[in-house]
């Protein structure tokens, strides 16, 4: 890597109050985990009274002229009862920090519009700024069910992140361009963030049969640790829409 390239990354990170993760010189050292690595936490989610109060605002709107606040159990049953259509999800906001996804999960993702994907721009997370040489493959365990095929798999990945490395180290290419050669299966860290309809969508879309086992895993996981967090949104929702 570069000189400049060097300074340019150090700054960036010492500006966020952070250290750039360089490995110059390091062997390669790769963790291998399959889809199960994944890690999903609530970072933010609307409070559930201010949601049903702004949902019930919302509903009887063609029928005021002025914000009514009744009791919360009262607008709570109205708004349970609505239909689909004209209950505010939009009004209900979740953000979700996700750990361990790899970048082909997170390319699926970022198909869903109304999910708005943040990737951080530091560490392990950034393949511009950080050096993958000791990253974590995800390898699927139908790979691993079959222990020859693993280390065929295993020693495949080591030998194009062995090549990684050296582009680095000894030609000096950046890591931004070096990064090419990482496989899909690079784990990553992303915080996504979206109102609850489209949280819905997603979820309804990705939980199908047809998708990807490693991505109705994740979807799994946000569920739970959505449900955990906010368990009385959830069980409205839950009851709803039968996931």
């Amino acid at each position: 890597m570069t000189e400049l390239n060097r300074e340019i990354i150090e700054n960036d990170a010492r500006k966020r109050g952070l250290e750039p993760l360089f490995h110059d010189n390091q062997p390669v050292d790769i963790k291998f985990e399959n889809e199960e690595h994944q890690k999903a936490i609530v970072l933010q989610a609307t409070p559930f009274k201010d949601w049903v109060a702004t949902a019930y605002n919302i509903i009887i709107a063609s029928w005021t002229t002025k914000p009514i606040f009744k009791d919360f159990d009262f607008m709570l049953e109205v708004v349970k009862k609505e239909p689909f259509a004209t209950v505010p999800y939009e009004a209900y906001n979740l953000t979700v920090a996700v750990e361990n996804v790899t970048r082909a999960i997170l390319a699926q993702v970022q198909r869903h519009r109304g999910l708005i994907v943040h990737q951080f721009g530091y560490g392990e997370l950034s393949t511009r700024n950080t050096d993958l040489r000791q990253s974590t493959i995800r390898i699927p365990q139908s790979v691993i069910d079959n222990p020859e095929l693993a280390e065929k798999y295993k020693s495949s990945v080591v030998s194009l992140m062995n090549v990684y490395a050296e582009m680095i180290d000894k030609y000096h290419i950046p890591f931004e361009e070096a990064r090419m050669i990482a496989p899909l299966g690079l784990e990553t860290y992303v915080v996504i963030t979206g109102n609850l309809r489209v949280w819905l969508e997603y979820f309804k879309a990705r939980k199908q049969e047809i998708a990807q086992k490693e991505h109705r895993i994740l979807v799994d996981k946000i569920i739970a640790a959505f449900e955990q967090a906010e368990p009385e949104m959830w069980s409205l929702i839950k009851e709803k829409f039968n996931l």
